[in-house]
């Protein structure tokens, strides 16, 4: 039976600005804010949200850039007992309109620079209470909310109350609300620890987006919890000034995904960053790492650890962590302790290690389910076990390996191919910046692979026949693709998934005009969209 420290984010936090009170638990590159000034800017806002009829269990949405008010709002809605809706804020006035219609949104922070996309919005007008952060003066100003007196009352919350609710990254093209207690939250954080080992003398870089879940339990609250502190930079910071807060700052604890990895790998650091920085793990998620990057960045930093982890919404996020002592190129470690991981065939029954099948998952980071979407949470958690829809494996050292996702497979003539083996190699080929193999029908063939390419340099086309030899050297005949296409941008997620759906979207617009003219819709299913190609 797992222990808790705390039922709440808000406890943790009451908790270090009372035992160490002027420690700093947040850096920016204008200021210091300490624990205990961390609390009292709490407090007042968990005031403002009370005096405007926020009660347990309401939900609170945030759409904001990334920013110390953002955390402060985190503990605050903690605090008064609702239920924090961190939003994309990517996200246009549609987008934002099913969020605030589906979650009942009551109250909500949003950054001035985003006032056009929320004026837009049909729905805002069902959520009055609105503070907004920034420089304009427009409605009640958050700066205002700092001069309140504290008179919040903290209420009373479980672990099994829900905490959060993150939608879904929407790789499919229909986003969902997945509904995390604090148990989830709290158990995921405190178990990842046991792979970090993080102490009150860690800081994290905030440089990811705090609407995503890995952002904000892992990279943010997972620190602070355990009394270490942030450092986050302006959300508009060019990379290199982020690099520059890293060093200035002493960050220890460098968190990105494999995008800000790959920049990493390739970018010319200055003496004084490889000499003096104070990192001491790098650690990667959202999506697989390529073993190309992971090379370069180990012969870049010998004696820095690049982990790397596996986890998704649905699981507060982490299920696994590659240990930093015995890391496994091409693996995304072992589950981490209390949760357990199973692979599965198609009739739900184990199979043996080194097999492909579905990765399931059990454990207290298990979501609570999908909001207003019964059908889809029984569907999802069966007995308690998590069904990932990703596909994957376990060698006999017990670490997982990632394969693809299930719907992602394409049948050829009976045989599996697995696109995100395929896109490995192409990403190696000379000038192709991006790829997405994705599936495609033929009547009378059945399915075959097509493969969507963004250049590196759009003035210079691949030569095809060359590609394809090289594919060759590393793949059967039948996983090579039957057809490439140039696309402008692949389009992908703010954590970096590739939306594969949007591909086929972009295809089907551009060799069947018939569809084009009936306006094709931006939410139409995936299923229909494949079929269709």
């Amino acid at each position: 039976m797992t222990k808790y420290k705390f039922d709440t984010f808000y406890q943790a936090l009451k908790y270090y600005a009372h035992s160490q009170p002027a420690t700093t638990a947040i850096v920016t590159d204008s200021k210091k804010i300490s624990f205990i000034k961390l609390l009292l800017y709490t407090d007042k806002i968990a005031t403002f949200l009370q005096n405007r009829g926020v009660k347990p269990g309401d939900k609170v949405g945030i759409f904001l850039k990334n920013g110390w008010e953002y955390i402060a709002i985190i503990y605050a809605i903690s605090k008064v007992g609702a239920v924090a809706v961190p939003i994309n804020t990517q996200f246009k006035s549609t987008e934002l309109s099913n969020i605030l219609e589906d979650a009942d949104i009551s109250a909500m922070f949003v950054s001035d620079c985003l006032r056009d996309v929320v004026i837009k919005s049909i729905a805002i007008h069902k959520c009055q209470n609105i503070a907004w952060v920034g420089s304009d003066k427009l409605g009640t100003r958050f700066d205002n909310l700092l001069e309140l007196k504290d008179e919040s009352i903290e209420a009373e919350r479980e672990l099994d109350d829900e905490a959060a609710i993150f939608y879904t990254s929407g790789t499919t093209g229909k986003a969902k609300g997945a509904v995390l207690t604090n148990r989830n939250l709290l158990f995921n954080a405190m178990s990842a620890n046991k792979m970090f080992k993080v102490s009150k003398k860690d800081r994290s870089a905030v440089f990811l987006p705090l609407y995503h879940i890995y952002t904000f339990n892992v990279i943010a609250l997972l620190p602070l919890n355990l009394g270490a502190s942030l450092y986050i930079p302006r959300h508009n910071a060019p990379f290199e000034n982020i690099l520059k807060g890293v060093l200035k700052h002493k960050v220890t604890l460098f968190f990105g995904i494999p995008k800000v990895f790959d920049i990493l790998a390739d970018a010319k650091l200055s003496w004084l960053f490889m000499r003096f920085n104070k990192i001491r793990l790098f650690i990667s998620g959202a999506v697989a790492l390529s073993q190309t990057t992971h090379e370069k960045m180990q012969n870049k930093f010998a004696k820095i650890p690049l982990i790397e982890g596996y986890g998704l919404t649905e699981a507060s996020p982490i299920v696994s962590v590659t240990p930093p002592d015995k890391i496994k190129i091409g693996s995304v470690g072992v589950p981490i302790p209390g949760c357990k991981v199973r692979i599965v065939n198609e009739y739900c029954m184990d199979v043996e290690e080194n097999v492909i099948g579905e990765i399931i998952v059990s454990g207290d980071n298990v979501m609570k389910g999908y909001l207003n979407k019964d059908e889809e949470t029984k569907k999802t958690v069966v007995n308690n076990w998590l069904f990932t829809g990703d596909l994957g494996y376990l060698d006999e050292d017990g670490y997982l390996h990632i394969i693809d996702r299930k719907k992602d497979v394409i049948i050829v003539d009976g045989m599996n191919i697995y696109p995100q083996e395929i896109e490995e190699y192409i990403k190696r080929f000379e000038n192709v910046k991006n790829c997405a193999v994705i599936g495609s029908k033929d009547e009378l063939r059945g399915d075959f692979p097509i493969c969507c390419i963004e250049l590196e340099d759009p003035d210079k086309e691949l030569n095809i026949e060359n590609l394809k030899n090289y594919l060759k050297g590393f793949l059967a005949d039948y996983k090579i693709p039957e057809k490439f296409v140039y696309v402008d941008k692949i389009p992908v997620t703010g954590s970096g998934k590739i939306m594969k759906f949007k591909l086929k979207q972009e295809l089907i617009k551009k060799e069947h005009q018939n569809v084009l003219e009936q306006n094709l819709p931006e939410d139409i299913d995936d299923l229909e969209l494949y079929k269709m190609l």
